[in-house]
């Protein structure tokens, strides 16, 4: 299966963020979980990704158990913060019968070059490069609203983080999100 026509022909900008949807079991109980009457997505994605620039193109960075091509900065197959290209991960999901959609910061808020270039750098540095690992329990505590609004819920280590977690923490970088929100609650459903 190819990329539709407005996928394909869709331009990237750093800062979009890619809400994913699976129809397997366990992405359809991170939706169920993360998913309010309230939010503007009324059923939540599974996972997000991060549109951010390098080597000249826009690059999806994300946080995964799974993807079915290696880091294209690290060269291996990573679970944790990797750059993919956007065409291929778009496909994975659409070739499991789920689908990805792309939300644009507002025209308001839209980064500018040196902030486009911070976010690169920041996803790079502190997450891709020094290979920082999939936090399958903190996606867990995040996804429980009684407990992520708690004195329990632990603040954001980013030793290991989840795709949301990574999504909030480089938005924060660069000032699109309060620094006084915890990223460890950001589950894929707050995001939005």
């Amino acid at each position: 299966k190819g990329l539709p026509d407005a996928m394909r022909d869709l331009r990237l900008e750093p800062g979009d963020l890619c809400a994913c949807w699976s129809p397997d079991w366990p992405s359809r109980a991170i939706s169920w979980a993360t998913s309010s009457l309230f939010g503007p997505l009324r059923y939540a994605p599974s996972h997000v990704a991060i549109i951010a620039p390098w080597q000249g193109k826009p690059r999806w960075f994300e946080s995964t158990t799974f993807a079915r091509s290696p880091c294209l900065y690290r060269n291996l197959h990573a679970q944790g913060a990797q750059i993919q290209e956007p065409a291929d991960r778009s496909l994975d999901y659409m070739n499991a019968r789920g689908r990805a959609q792309v939300y644009r910061l507002h025209d308001r808020y839209a980064l500018n070059g040196p902030e486009s270039t911070d976010l690169a750098q920041t996803l790079i540095a502190e997450f891709v490069e020094p290979g920082i690992t999939y936090d399958a329990a903190g996606a867990l505590w995040s996804g429980t609203r009684w407990l992520s609004r708690s004195q329990l819920m632990p603040g954001a280590d980013l030793e290991s983080v989840f795709c949301s977690e990574m999504a909030a923490a480089a938005l924060q970088s660069v000032g699109r999100l309060s620094t006084h929100y915890n990223p460890a609650i950001v589950d894929p459903g707050r995001l939005f």
